[in-house]
């Protein structure tokens, strides 16, 4: 039994590391608070938790794995970061990517759920070289996802058919969102206000849906005020390829 046995001084030592880590001075309880506080500790790479007060604010390309979920705030203001890729996160919460003005590249190929509002709120830089945003699978959406983000490209796949309330708003036409690919070819994708796409300056859709959308409810507000262009996908760089250039597969 002996090889088994840990000095006690050891395990103060993690216990005052797992307090650390929790932002906490409190006992800890044994089983429960000791072992729930490892389960909270983030495994896999990816962060779990909401807040920043527990870890160094990231910056530059990050990469999020070992999770499913984005929890709320979790990278809000995090103004270092430029680009964010996951391949495991399938739902994002609230305010998880907002206030990030040096974005260039978000990429989330398994997201189907945006839970929350705001989720990138003042997020993203617009031009040539500005934000890009790519959401294959994306399928639901809480209100205001894109709220006063500039941005170059949003890319949006075929399984989206609902825009949210004030889900691309801006409250002023001089934030913009240069370009929306909508992918979605059996049918248009439904807007519940014509203010939720203020600010969008072209749709890229499908050809064949181009004078559907032009007529149809909301969209056609901001169409007829000639506020918003709608371009066929086929023969445009988005063909086949989306908005960062890879192709679709």
């Amino acid at each position: 039994m002996s090889n088994y046995l840990v000095d006690s001084a050891d395990l103060t030592s993690v216990a005052n590391a797992i307090r650390t880590k929790g932002g906490t001075s409190a006992q800890l309880s044994f089983p429960a608070g000791f072992v729930s506080a490892i389960g909270d500790i983030p495994t896999g790479g990816g962060w779990t938790t909401s807040g920043l007060a527990d870890r160094s604010e990231p910056s530059g390309a990050i990469t999020i794995s070992g999770v499913s979920t984005i929890k709320a705030q979790v990278f809000n203001g995090c103004t270092g970061i430029t680009s964010v890729f996951s391949s495991d996160a399938t739902t994002i919460e609230a305010y998880a990517f907002a206030n990030i003005t040096a974005l260039s590249l978000v990429k989330f190929p398994e997201v189907t759920t945006n839970t929350g509002a705001y989720c990138f709120q003042y997020s993203g830089s617009k031009g040539n070289d500005g934000t890009i945003y790519i959401f294959p699978k994306l399928q639901s959406n809480g209100v205001r996802m894109f709220e006063r983000c500039n941005a170059h490209a949003i890319d949006i796949g075929p399984d989206f058919d609902q825009i949210n309330t004030d889900f691309f708003y801006n409250n002023t036409e001089t934030i913009r969102i240069e370009r929306v690919i909508l992918r979605k070819s059996d049918g248009i994708v439904a807007l519940g206000a014509a203010v939720s796409v203020r600010g969008v300056e072209t749709v890229y859709c499908k050809s064949s849906l181009i004078s559907t959308y032009q007529n149809a409810t909301n969209w056609s507000d901001r169409y007829l005020a000639g506020r918003i262009t709608f371009v066929a996908i086929e023969g445009s760089e988005y063909d086949g390829y989306w908005a960062d250039g890879t192709p679709i597969t």
